[in-house]
């Protein structure tokens, strides 16, 4: 069974005398299909999500150093950046491809051979 989850890389902010605005993630989609301890095949998608500050302060504002991991990727579901779309069933079907094609490759075990000219 393929688990999926989210890597926060790196944010940016923009820092104000009292806050630090969140207005750039660098994040991933990660999937992983654990078959044992020894046999983990995995794929993921990287991404740069811009935001725009509408209202600095807006009701629900976090300070930067007590946001966490499910707040932030609670805004990368929300967010809406027409240029590109975030349809995360699509990348979730990918990645599941992705595996099941690394599963299906054979396992081919290199074996030394004399060069032709000795």
């Amino acid at each position: 069974m393929i688990t999926h989850d989210w890597k926060v890389n790196q944010m940016y902010v923009v820092n104000d005398p009292t806050n630090d605005y969140v207005v750039e993630v660098h994040y991933e989609l990660y999937g992983e299909d654990k078959k044992s301890d020894t046999e983990i095949y995995s794929a993921n998608f990287f991404y740069n999500e811009t935001f725009t500050i509408q209202d600095p302060l807006p009701p629900d504002f976090v300070p930067f150093d007590q946001l966490t991991k499910e707040e932030v990727v609670m805004w990368l579901w929300k967010s809406k950046n027409p240029q590109y779309p975030m349809d995360w069933a699509n990348d979730q079907m990918l990645i599941l491809e992705t595996i099941i094609m690394d599963q299906q490759k054979p396992v081919v075990t290199p074996e030394p051979i004399p060069n032709p000219w000795d």
